[in-house]
């Protein structure tokens, strides 16, 4: 196995993992059942979530990685343990988080039902280099994503 990539190879591995990722079926975060949960079980990815701006347009919000998708979802409703959904309060909804762990009850309202309304996840799976696949993609949307310009 090679374990040194020339930039070419990187770019070309990013450029692939890129257009697989907004290629991808987009799934409503509102929409995840335990049947979706059970299919993803475990399954290290790199996500983005999108919001839907019309019928077929979305707006990257976030990209992230994970080695288990399944309890990366699980944490969506957890301020705490997202970062997604505090870049949703603080740059969505220009609020700060009251202990640093939350915000007060009507802005959490405000992103649950944001998330639930709007919000869709794409993923791939990546068992090797989520995050450096994930750092180049996230350089390269930074003016599109949900979070401090």
């Amino acid at each position: 196995m090679k374990y040194f990539l020339t930039n070419d190879e990187l770019k070309s591995v990013v450029n692939d993992a890129d257009k697989q990722l907004f290629s991808a079926q987009k799934k409503s975060v509102s929409s995840i059942d335990t049947k979706f949960k059970k299919k993803i079980k475990r399954l290290a990815c790199i996500y983005a979530f999108l919001e839907q701006t019309g019928h077929d347009d979305y707006r990257i919000l976030f990209i992230g990685e994970s080695g288990n998708l399944k309890k990366r979802l699980e944490n969506l409703n957890d301020t705490d343990k997202h970062v997604f959904r505090k870049h949703i309060g603080k740059f969505r909804f220009q609020k700060q988080l009251v202990n640093e762990k939350r915000f007060k009850s009507s802005v959490e309202k405000k992103i649950n039902s944001f998330i639930a309304e709007l919000v869709y996840i794409s993923f791939i799976p990546v068992n090797f280099g989520r995050m450096e696949i994930k750092s180049q993609l996230i350089r390269k949307y930074k003016d599109q994503l949900l979070r401090k310009k």
